[in-house]
């Protein structure tokens, strides 16, 4: 069969490959993935090609670092800072982006990756009158689906640049031979995780915790890298910059420290290696450039060692069968199950997170109200220095604790939507239904937005930082339970009580935008109030303002929440 109609048919291998992959990352939403299959059959052709762009264009940005690196030692160099420093720092940095590069394609390549080791695609083609030889052949090819974009961004992207700013044939060449042994490695490491991650995720239950915590420990990746990649191109070059000024006075302990470190195969040795070439070989001397190229020559040997256990786990997975190992299960009976009383708030509460823990989805609006926090804590504090601009630090610090707040009421309200008229038939007492929906806010949004002043105990900054982070975490819960209320009217109003549900289809996207818009409008006059507060007086000033302010809008919140919600009446 000729290898045009090889790949071909690997394409049917890649698309369920994917679209095991994308149920397999959705725990307990798998029902909702099904059901937008069902009303967009482009759907999973569009999730394959969103995957891919957004890898590109995450390693794209990386590439700020060693395009800046590059710059810095140039500048460094004119300006005499010790070639030992800046080998040691340009060794770093380039290193340092070999092995982002390295963790942005574990992170988007296992999500689409991981279906392709679940050793069931290749059952059917199996069926088909086609060679062993051809079988290996589509395997080899649909790995390559899963990974052209990656390839191609992995492999091409770092020389480009590289030939642009340098214009130098020979570290374009150097940069591209770096490229392939990289790529090489990286791709051997995904095939090697994805096959246990693959393990992990199709247990006997996929929703236990084994996946489960698979799942959480592949999102919290996911975010960290989006974070620094949003963090990083603001501050990074500036702080890398300011590194090659800071000379240490013992430059002998890092002409030591330059040669044991540059035998590190991954990512070390290809970091020295460039970083030499721009510098020049004549100003580096062969006490360090023997170590690196003992260093590439392990790395190289690593490559080959893995690139056969990677065929051989491709292999394994082609030629397996269904005749595997039957799972035994268990029956249970009456006497295995036992009956916890518990008040209902705290009923509600753990069903909530039984359901967080099963979905993708929810976890991300338990995390990013986290992670929102930090970000103005690296962009508009310097903890010499102070604040870079304190009316920026509090308006970007309130935007991003309102959006945190916002995402994480109505996301977790909005994430489970099976059984609705159900829920609405039940007996159930909705206030305590909300009650433990806002008891996540309440828990999770001081926890975010107190968590970076930990860093500022014992500094002059913590309570100015303290007093603006505590009265913001007001102003996101007051705006999440606005909002909570809101949506509740719209969407849950039924005739004479409201519920926790969406009951009322019409109209939905009109009234999102509606309860959008109304945060906004909220948000601005918040912000610019504050704006005018911190200008207005100072930090202690402001305090004794904005908190009585917070407490009147908390009370009316209140009043309106009795209003929706009253309290059941006792039965005597």
């Amino acid at each position: 069969m000729k290898s045009k109609e090889l790949y071909k048919i690997s394409n049917y291998v890649y698309n369920e490959s994917f679209l095991q992959s994308h149920l397999d990352m959705s725990g307990a939403n798998v029902s909702s993935v099904m059901e937008k299959m069902e009303k967009n059959k482009k759907y999973i052709k569009n999730q394959v090609i969103f995957t891919k762009i957004i890898m590109v264009l995450y390693v794209s940005f990386l590439i700020f670092l060693p395009i800046t690196g590059y710059l810095q030692i140039q500048n460094a160099i004119n300006e005499g800072v010790s070639i030992t420093w800046v080998l040691f720092l340009g060794g770093a940095v380039n290193g340092a982006y070999f092995l982002f590069q390295f963790a942005y394609l574990l992170m988007f390549g296992m999500f689409s990756s991981t279906g392709l080791f679940t050793g069931n695609l290749f059952h059917w083609i199996s069926t088909l009158p086609i060679k062993r030889k051809d079988m290996n052949k589509i395997g080899m090819m649909t790995l390559f689906r899963v990974i052209d974009a990656q390839f191609i961004a992995l492999m091409l992207i770092f020389p480009l640049a590289t030939a642009i700013i340098t214009k130098s044939i020979i570290i374009t060449l150097i940069s591209l031979g770096l490229s392939t042994l990289n790529t090489i490695f990286s791709f051997n490491v995904l095939i090697i995780l994805s096959k246990k991650f693959a393990g992990v995720i199709k247990g006997a239950d996929s929703n236990a915790k084994g996946s489960n915590l698979a799942r959480i420990l592949f999102l919290v990746g996911y975010l960290a890298t989006t974070m620094f990649a949003v963090i990083g191109i603001q501050f990074l070059p500036e702080v890398i910059n300011s590194l090659y000024y800071q000379v240490p006075p013992n430059l002998a302990l890092f002409e030591t420290l330059n040669q044991w470190i540059s035998l590190i195969p991954f990512p070390v040795s290809g970091g020295y290696l460039l970083t030499s070439f721009l510098i020049g070989l004549n100003n580096v001397g062969m006490n360090l450039i023997l170590p690196i190229l003992v260093g590439l020559a392990i790395f190289a040997l690593i490559d080959y060692v893995m690139l056969k256990k990677s065929l051989k786990i491709m292999n394994d997975v082609i030629i397996s069968r269904s005749d595997s190992k039957k799972q035994n299960f268990k029956v249970s009976t009456v006497s295995d199950v036992s009956v916890t009383v518990v008040s209902p708030i705290k009923a509600f509460f753990q069903r909530d997170k039984s359901m967080i823990l099963r979905d993708i989805q929810a976890i991300i609006f338990i995390i990013i109200p986290v992670i929102l926090p930090w970000i103005p804590f690296f962009i508009m504090i310097r903890p010499e220095t102070g604040f870079v601009e304190i009316e920026g630090f509090g308006v970007m610090e309130l935007i991003y604790c309102v959006m945190g707040a916002t995402m994480n009421i109505l996301g977790l309200t909005m994430v489970e939507k099976s059984g609705a008229t159900i829920n609405a038939s039940l007996p159930i007492i909705v206030r305590d239904q909300v009650k433990a929906r806002l008891k996540w806010a309440f828990s999770i949004i001081p926890l975010g937005t107190l968590l970076p002043v930990v860093m500022y105990i014992g500094n002059s900054l913590f309570w100015d930082v303290f007093i603006i982070q505590i009265s913001i975490s007001f102003v996101g819960l007051l705006i999440g339970t606005f909002s909570l209320l809101l949506w509740i009217r719209l969407f849950g109003k039924m005739k004479k009580k409201y519920v926790l549900d969406e009951i009322h289809f019409r109209y939905k996207i009109a009234k999102n935008i509606l309860i959008v818009v109304i945060d906004f409008i909220l948000l601005v006059l918040l912000t610019i109030g504050f704006v005018i507060l911190l200008n207005s007086w100072n930090l202690s000033k402001f305090s004794i303002i904005i908190f009585p302010i917070e407490l009147v809008l908390a009370l009316i919140l209140y009043l309106v929440y009795n209003k929706m919600f009253p309290k059941p009446k006792k039965i005597n």
